[in-house]
């Protein structure tokens, strides 16, 4: 079996990773239907940016399904990255729609929906993109809260975080649980790669070793048959060779056992002379049957 073709026919990674991209689009529409419900009862201003935010989310990931069934799945898992971290993040900053919680869990709500490009993307042929994806969650995780504080409403106290040594602390915290997230994240998504490439060369390997078994069975099938025939035409030679010696051989040998008694017993010579006659005549016969048999033996060797 041709590796290269079990790895994008059999294994492909992309093809992998479509179900579940398929799965969190489905999760996410179910998930956000409810509140998406609830908040139609809620009339308040922040109901409706709610509603808003979840209608837009559940619609993303409708076209992200609707993607993944023509065939856009690089698009599709893409969008099933990038649409949650819009809606969450980047909807409500351009409605100015937060309050101060929000930038105590910006950054590791953005970092975890980051983390999720590594269970979108394969690790084979979209190493490229998942790279780029990684690198711009990290950069948003560590400076879009920074950057969003600055334009955000005055009113909102943020010195608790973003001044003097709380900004610092803050900040490296944000450093500490990214490195250690992402790099082991990584570092199983390599994991995970070795594995299925060892696992589709021993299954190569098992195919090749399954594929020259049963090149071997045929022969020696082949074999069986040819010997079983061979068998059989030496059974039935001998079967022949015992007929002529225990009929033609024998009956030759009989007569001239006889005659050579009657040659005994004979007071003629006329009568001698007939039976030596006869003898010379069978010897001859037994000769003809002998050279018979020697060709027979030679055809069979």
């Amino acid at each position: 079996m041709d590796l290269n073709n079990s790895t994008n026919d059999i294994y492909s990674e992309e093809l992998k990773y479509i179900p579940f991209t398929n799965r969190v689009n489905l999760i996410l529409i179910f998930i956000v239907s409810i509140p998406a419900i609830l908040a139609i009862y809620t009339l308040t201003d922040q109901g409706i940016i709610n509603y808003s935010r979840f209608i837009i989310l559940i619609a993303f990931s409708i076209i992200n399904l609707t993607l993944n069934y023509f065939k856009k799945n690089t698009i599709a898992k893409i969008l099933t990255v990038l649409s949650p971290f819009f809606c969450i993040f980047i909807f409500p900053a351009l409605i100015g729609f937060y309050w101060t919680g929000f930038f105590l869990w910006f950054p590791y709500g953005i970092m975890v929906l980051g983390a999720i490009s590594f269970y979108v993307f394969s690790y084979e042929k979209e190493r490229k993109i998942l790279n780029l994806m990684i690198t711009f969650f990290i950069l948003v995780t560590l400076f879009y809260d920074i950057l969003l504080a600055k334009y955000a409403p005055h009113h909102l106290d943020l010195s608790f975080i973003y001044k003097g040594e709380n900004l610092l602390a803050f900040f490296v915290a944000k450093v500490v649980l990214l490195s250690f997230l992402y790099s082991s994240l990584y570092a199983f998504k390599i994991m995970y790669y070795k594995k299925g490439k060892e696992l589709i060369e021993v299954n190569s390997k098992l195919d090749s070793l399954n594929n020259k078994l049963k090149i071997l069975n045929t022969d020696l099938e082949k074999i069986v048959e040819e010997r079983t025939e061979k068998i059989k035409l030496q059974n039935k030679k001998i079967i022949e060779m015992t007929y002529i010696n225990s009929h033609r051989v024998r009956a030759c040998t009989a007569r001239i056992v006889g005659l050579i008694n009657l040659i005994d017993l004979s007071l003629y010579d006329q009568e001698k002379k007939y039976c030596y006659d006869k003898i010379k005549e069978t010897t001859l016969d037994l000769d003809e049957i002998t050279k018979e048999v020697s060709i027979r033996l030679d055809e069979e060797n």
